[in-house]
């Protein structure tokens, strides 16, 4: 038993060292990935793979607002958590996580351009972290004078955010429409994005419906 417990110890430490020399090496590739590539004005960048680097400007619709918090934003993603005991084992369970796909506005003082977050590895500066006893913090101001009995759980909150003035860096595919190389038009990339959610509608109120009531109000909308 002692040896299979030395061997298994092994192959743990090992395992682990082999993760952390992984992670090191992909983080080190992103780094040079990231020196090798210029920083672009966007008046002249060039179409293909660029880098930017300016402030979030708000664009024509309303803003969003966070979910878990309820403040106005450009994007957001959040996370909750369940704690859960069982002896002696402790853990903290992801029971909801979501992220806004609202696209973002970069200015440079050159010019403007739209940055679709899909897929992207967003790292907002804004994070807020809180515990409490709701299945949503926000539950208490849509439930009524009882919501301060709570559940009897214990959950953890996390929410990010990008906001209007916020210096932003942005590396990725660029393209241009139309023959002045401007920005892509706003009005033209909405409508096909919404084309595209009126097909499932089930998909909307995934993606969309952030006080999970399973309806998307205006503000959603």
């Amino acid at each position: 038993m002692a040896f299979e417990g030395l061997l298994l110890s092994l192959l743990f430490s090992g395992g682990a060292t082999l993760g952390g020399a992984w992670w090191s090496l992909k983080r080190w590739s992103q780094a040079r990935h990231l020196l090798d590539t210029p920083t672009s004005k966007i008046r002249s960048a060039a179409q293909g793979y660029a880098e930017f680097y300016g402030v979030l400007a708000e664009l024509a619709d309303a803003p969003l607002r966070a979910p878990l918090t309820g403040k106005a934003c450009l994007w957001w993603r959040f996370k909750i958590e369940e704690y859960q005991s069982s002896g002696k084992k402790r853990s903290w369970r992801v029971v909801d996580s979501a992220s806004s796909e609202a696209w973002l506005r970069l200015r440079d003082g050159t010019g403007d351009c739209l940055i679709d977050p899909c897929g992207a590895e967003v790292r907002p500066a804004i994070r807020e972290v809180w515990q409490g006893n709701l299945r949503h913090p926000m539950a208490s101001a849509k439930s009524g004078s009882l919501s301060w009995l709570g559940s009897g759980k214990r959950y953890r909150y996390s929410e990010e955010r990008l906001q209007v003035g916020q210096p932003l860096y942005a590396i990725g595919d660029f393209r241009s429409s139309g023959g002045g190389r401007q920005a892509r038009d706003l009005e033209a990339a909405q409508s096909a994005v919404i084309r595209e959610w009126k097909g499932e509608f089930s998909g909307l109120l995934q993606r969309f419906d952030s006080d999970r009531n399973g309806q998307l109000d205006e503000q959603e909308w």
